[in-house]
């Protein structure tokens, strides 16, 4: 049995437990041959940073006489110990010969038995790290360039770091100890122990997701990266001093990344869960659709303040290296063309506006094919384009990109080409969760729309458009918002205005009173009550949700999560 472990050493800071000496050079550990001490004294500085790789079967690389020469050695030490004799006890570890490359860890047990293992230091390449690759790769597409080439030249590097250290790494887990000679003098080894050093723990995890943000499209880059994870998982995942928490936070990476359905993956969480006493569910732990992944990406497409600096920071960071700035860009407008969007552009049309991060397209677009949405074509409309990206690239790697598109434009030219020039039929527009504008012009949160008439993405002009979209093919118009004054002006302007009336579920009329419990209303709410705003109750509003769960965006459940009420409507062209 081969027992392999890592660890990180940085400039010469090498912590090991027990007793380190000084050992053989590489060749002399292959051959068996002694060399001449190099030093009476432990090596303790190291010129570069290195991965010490511990190998508790010492037959593996050593030769029988070496290893009986070493058992002996550390036999007399522990006579002379036992004689309290430290001075010669201490004069036989340093008669071991040394080298800079190679050390033997030797450790006293209680029962005051010397045991001992082989460490190699290995150097690892000083390249730009797998984690720095992904940081740059999500800073060229948030930066002002969107440099879609400099970010697939980044995940290319990735990958050919990560195939090496695949290379290396699976010699390692396949447990054959007749190759150690081979592996310890693989051409990759260098860069297996810079992938070792640099993706520790979540770092991992935190690589693939930025990939994954970046809309990177390479599926192999994700498998190898997930490899790593389960890797590292297995190192650690079921130690006590791993927390279910540093678990589940790994876990939700990955399934924002948009991993499914990895049996090797799903197998270590299990494993890591069920030695916390916690339950491996796929469906909670690891999905897409999960309530931590949602969560996740709820973070990035609110814009809270810590991910919006990431953002800034990544930009930053690529352009840094390539001597680029961040600028405002002027946005240029989207060119439609359906037959390359879609494999049939005839099919029925479900827009998505002011879609985020696509998690609710993406969902619709894999519903099962008794679904009513498995015939529709899907198209996502918002101005960021690093969520744009994020959900272009899971559709290509979940080929759905044939039916399923998102492009970076605003509603109205969006909407506009819709009308114009789409081969079938529009049969829903989805607005969930737009932007909410400040309650009061002369307070609140400045980054806001000034007021429902300033600056609010769903203009009266937007609604109108939406209806001329709607009306050839008496299609739905399904608006969501958890700010319950956004909600009812957007009904009211909806229906009194823009020509829609409200779509009635006659058989649950029930389902169609969206009251909320007090104490779960928002302040925002609690003061729109207060002003003596219209409630968002009565006739064609529903307090269910209107999707299935796989297709909520992130914001709605985060809201179930939260208990935040959601105020919800279906609304019709009118006939008048």
């Amino acid at each position: 049995m081969l027992v392999l472990r890592s660890r990180h050493t940085w400039e010469g800071k090498l912590a090991l437990f027990g007793f380190v000496v000084s050992c053989f050079f590489l060749t002399a550990c292959l051959t068996g041959a002694f060399l001449s001490p190099l030093s009476v004294s432990p090596p303790t500085t190291y010129l570069q940073q290195s991965v010490d790789v511990i190998l508790e079967d010492p037959l593996a690389v050593l030769s029988p006489t070496t290893v009986a020469q070493i058992d002996a050695i550390l036999q007399q030490r522990d006579q002379a110990r036992k004689m309290q004799n430290f001075t010669y006890a201490d004069h036989l570890l340093q008669s071991l010969p040394t080298s800079i490359n190679c050390s033997i860890r030797v450790t006293d047990t209680v029962q005051g038995v010397s045991q001992w293992s082989v460490v190699y230091h290995i150097p690892h390449n000083e390249t730009t790290s797998v984690l720095q690759l992904a940081h740059q790769a999500l800073g060229s597409v948030a930066s002002f360039n969107k440099n879609q080439e400099a970010r697939d030249r980044m995940a290319q590097q990735a990958i050919a770091q990560l195939q090496a250290w695949s290379n290396v790494q699976s010699l390692i887990e396949g447990n054959r100890t007749q190759l150690w000679p081979t592996v310890l003098q693989h051409d990759d080894l260098s860069t297996w122990a810079a992938i070792e050093a640099a993706l520790q723990g979540r770092k991992g995890a935190d690589a693939a997701f930025w990939f994954a943000l970046a809309g990177v499209t390479d599926e192999n880059l994700f498998v190898l990266l997930t490899k790593v994870v389960c890797k590292e998982l297995r190192r650690f995942g079921t130690r006590p001093s791993c927390r279910l928490k540093d678990v589940l936070s790994i876990a939700k990476r990955l399934a924002a990344t948009g991993i499914r359905d990895d049996p090797v993956l799903n197998q270590v969480l299990r494993e890591c869960l069920e030695a916390k006493q916690a339950t491996f569910n796929n469906d909670e732990v690891v999905s897409f659709h999960s309530d931590g992944c949602a969560l996740l990406l709820w973070e990035f497409s609110t814009r809270q303040k810590k991910p919006k600096a990431f953002l800034h920071q990544a930009a930053r960071h690529f352009g840094k290296s390539s001597e680029t700035a961040l600028q405002d860009e002027t946005l240029t407008h989207y060119q439609f063309d359906w037959f390359q969007l879609f494999e049939d552009p005839h099919r029925p049309l479900v827009i998505d506006v002011g879609c985020g991060m696509g998690v609710c397209l993406l969902g619709l677009a894999s519903q099962d094919d008794n679904s009513s949405w498995q015939n529709c074509n899907f198209l996502g409309i918002d101005l960021n384009a690093v969520t744009i990206g994020y959900g272009a690239g899971l559709a290509k790697r979940w080929n759905l990109s044939n039916r399923l598109a998102f492009v970076v434009d605003t509603a109205e030219h969006a909407l506009q080409q819709v009308l114009e020039s789409y081969p079938g039929h529009v049969a829903t527009i989805l607005i969930q969760f737009p932007t909410p504008y400040r309650l009061a012009v002369s307070s609140g949160n400045t980054q806001l729309p000034r007021s429902a008439t300033d600056g609010f993405m769903v203009s009266l002009e937007l609604l109108q458009l939406c209806r001329t979209v709607l009306v050839p093919s008496n299609g739905t118009l399904w608006l969501q918002s958890n700010c319950e004054d956004v909600a009812v002006y957007m009904f009211q302007t909806a229906c009194q205005q823009a020509g829609f009336t409200p779509v009635l579920n006659e058989s649950s009329p029930d389902e169609l009173i969206s009251a909320a419990p007090s104490e779960s209303l928002t302040q925002r709410t609690r003061q729109w009550i207060a002003m003596g705003g219209e409630r968002a109750q009565g006739p064609g509003w529903f307090c269910r949700p209107l999707l299935p769960r796989t297709a909520m965006t992130e914001t709605e459940v985060a809201c179930l999560i939260k208990g935040t009420p959601v105020h919800r409507c279906i609304l019709s062209p009118s006939t008048e």
